[in-house]
């Protein structure tokens, strides 16, 4: 089930069968170890009977004639002191019988499912007196500086005719739970096609069904979201991970020149095998019956296993030692987590017997049969095609967790079913009922209808005038309105953003030009919809009065006049009503642009930069008539390139976005600032669409006006 159980049950396979590298050690009969083509795959395995081993010292031996007068001694005198980290020198004497030349792969230290094995290990072949030529290999040796791209370390070996030949092997045992020898050799033919061919094969099959799994899987979760394929797909990846790691694959392919990146795929491995699978079999408890204690067991486990894999990561980025982990692996956190997972499926096993957990069940001892059968397996053939085994148990275990999603879901369709038929049922009854009262309330409902139909057609003939009367209303008022085009004779570059809430609209924009002058202002009056339109008609009447007919052009006279117009108009003793107001007079031979606002302020961008000029806090109506103070006049020139934007508040006190909020001032100028570069029809594009995204589905709440140009 786990990479811990494979250790445990290995430990366990080799506390049964002997140990047969030591036999063959204790039989031995000559120190020459003589080659012969054609044999089997396991005749020279366990050969360690023919090693001399000597411990290397510092300083370490330099030249040929150094390691020739260490202390060789037979690897059964030395076995028991052999430890992990140091290094050794091995010596061993090669012959073939063959007439021809022939090649052979040599292992120092052949592993199963040890991946991590020698971190490092060098082959050195004698020529001359005190020469050689070196192969290097190891673990923790990137690939591209290994004669053999392999990641246990192995070296090619050629034996002429009537030779003995002598090789040095100079190695470093990475893990103290493994030996430092293991001496095995291969036909090289033998070995390219079996050990390489062989394994890829069988490995791609592996790979591909999982592939397949994990691609369905994640469609299926697309379509049901039920986090429960997640984790399924998360298990099956983090398996497909072990299986790489165990071949190599991932320092073969994916990080060749990183070595030291196992530990990392370890430590995460090893957590994420437990994790995954408890945040699995959590989801299908509470989809079967959430029982409280092991919800809370499972949570539990699988928030301390992310701390260990956090704790993993840390240690072995300051120790870059293995053994750490392993330590850790196999001491403490496997022996725990085989403890809570064999807890956890029993007591679901007694509590929730249902097909579902009946099927996980049966999937995972259906995988430790497996596994107990691969580990026998190997302990009796020397090999490890007992890990073909373990992975048909895994494959097998997967798809009975596959099985056991697909009876979540057909339970979840049944009681969908079932509580669509309820529904149905209900309703039916509800229906009959309501037939009933139907029946006895027809006649009175009949005679309300007629009251009724007779009332609709007396309100639908005013509102048909109503509406009549309002789209008159916009046209008076769009005949009110400079067009577009007449703005756009003096002023090339600008555009009018102008959206009411309503038909008509209490905001509206004011225009006028003659060789030397411009006026253009932008007005909301009080109120929208017909009260702020006629407030708007009044509100251009006088503007019209006072700078056509009086001859007034200077922004702060034109708002203290139109001030005492309205105060005039609507007796400000009895009324309220008002407008804010921002109004520009542009003299273009003279390049002055002058502002006064009522309640209103200015926007213009010089050379990138925004700046705001503030109008007076003084009302134009809506006030006391002891308010006497007047309007100032501010001065802007544009001699550089200058854009101007007029706005009423509609626009800034919209209700939007994500928190429901009003869009507020610094956004807008946000936003003119990030689009004043662009053509203006296109700046109206961008204002229009920003609002109506911030808007979204919510209702106008004001009309909005914002005008832009450039000077």
């Amino acid at each position: 089930m786990k990479c811990y159980c494979i250790a445990i049950l290995g430990w366990f396979g080799l506390l049964i069968f002997p140990n047969n590298h030591l036999l063959a050690q204790n039989t031995a009969s000559t120190k020459v170890l003589v080659l012969k083509q054609g044999q089997s795959v396991n005749t020279y395995r366990h050969l360690n009977a023919y090693l001399e081993v000597a411990e290397e010292f510092s300083p370490p031996p330099t030249s040929l004639r150094q390691v020739e007068q260490l202390s060789f001694k037979s690897l059964s005198e030395l076995q028991s002191s052999l430890t992990y980290s140091k290094f050794y020198w091995a010596k061993l004497k090669l012959a073939s019988d063959s007439p021809h030349p022939t090649k052979w792969i040599l292992y120092p230290n052949e592993v199963s499912l040890d991946v991590l094995g020698n971190y490092y290990a060098t082959l050195y072949l004698p020529y001359q007196d005190s020469l050689w030529v070196t192969q290097p290999g190891g673990v923790m040796l990137p690939q591209s500086q290994k004669t053999l791209k392999e990641v246990a370390p192995c070296f090619e070996i050629e034996l002429q005719p009537n030779q003995v030949k002598t090789v040095y092997i100079r190695t470093q045992r990475g893990n103290f739970n493994g030996d430092v020898f293991n001496l095995c050799v291969y036909e090289k033919e033998t070995w390219l096609v079996r050990e390489k061919a062989g394994a890829n094969l069988i490995q791609g099959i592996f790979q591909g069904i999982l592939l397949i799994i994990m691609v369905y899987t994640l469609a299926l979760y697309a379509i049901i979201r039920d986090k429960i394929y997640l984790y399924y797909c998360y298990y099956v990846f983090t398996i497909n991970l072990v299986f790489l790691y165990i071949y190599g694959f991932l320092v073969k392919y994916i990080h060749p020149e990183f070595p030291g990146w196992n530990g990392y795929t370890w430590s995460f491995i090893h957590a994420s095998i437990n994790i995954s699978f408890f945040l699995f079999l959590r989801r299908v408890i509470e989809s079967e019956d959430p029982i409280d204690f092991l919800v809370r067991t499972l949570k539990i486990s699988t928030t301390t296993l992310i701390f260990i894999f956090f704790g993993y990561i840390l240690v072995f980025g300051i120790t870059q030692d293995f053994n750490y982990i392993d330590f850790l692996s196999n001491s403490i956190v496997g022996p725990l987590s085989l403890v809570v997972n064999l807890f956890v499926n029993v007591m679901v096993f007694r509590k929730i017997r249902t097909k579902t957990t009946s099927t996980i069940i049966f999937g995972n001892v259906l995988l430790v049969l497996c596994i107990m059968g691969g580990v026998l397996l190997n302990a009796v053939y020397e090999r490890v095609e007992g890990i073909y085994l373990m992975q048909l148990g895994v494959v097998v275990q997967i798809v009975f967790f596959g099985i056991a999603l697909g009876l979540i879901n057909l339970r979840k369709e049944r009681e969908r079913l079932a509580a669509q038929a309820r529904i149905i049922e209900v309703q039916q009854e509800a229906n009959e009922t309501l037939e009933q009262k139907v029946v006895e309330r027809t006649f009175q409902l009949q005679e309300a209808n007629e009251e009724i139909s007779s009332q609709r057609d007396a309100i639908a003939q005013k509102n048909k005038a109503i509406t009549e009367s309002i789209a008159y209303a916009q046209r008076i008022q769009q005949a009110l309105l400079p067009s577009t085009e007449e703005i756009k004779a003096i002023l090339p570059d600008s555009f009018v953003f102008y959206k009411p809430r309503d038909v008509v609209s209490g905001d509206f924009y004011w225009f006028w030009s003659n060789t030397q002058l411009s006026v253009i202002t932008a007005i909301d009056c009080t109120g929208h919809g017909v009260p702020g339109a006629l407030m708007s008609m009044i509100a251009d009447s006088l503007i019209t009065q006072i700078v056509l007919d009086n001859e007034i052009f200077e922004p702060d006279q034109i708002l203290n006049e139109l001030k005492r117009g309205v105060e005039k108009t609507f007796k400000q003793k009895e009324s309220r009503d008002g407008m804010d107001i921002a109004l520009c007079t542009i003299d273009h031979q003279r390049k002055i642009l002058h502002f006064a606002g009522a309640k209103s302020s200015l926007l213009y961008i010089q050379e990138g930069c925004l700046h705001e000029i503030q109008g007076d806090k003084i009302a134009i109506g809506g006030t006391s008539l002891a308010e006497k103070k007047l309007f100032e006049k501010r001065e802007l020139s544009f001699e550089k390139s200058t854009h101007i934007y007029l706005f009423t508040d509609g626009y800034i006190d919209q209700f939007g976005g994500p928190n429901d909020r009003k869009f507020m001032r610094k956004n807008f100028k946000e936003l003119l600032l990030k689009h004043y570069h662009l053509p203006f029809a296109e700046q109206e594009s961008a204002i229009c669409k920003a609002i109506d995204t911030w808007m979204g589905d919510k209702a106008q709440t004001d009309d909005i006006l914002v005008i832009g140009f450039a000077l």
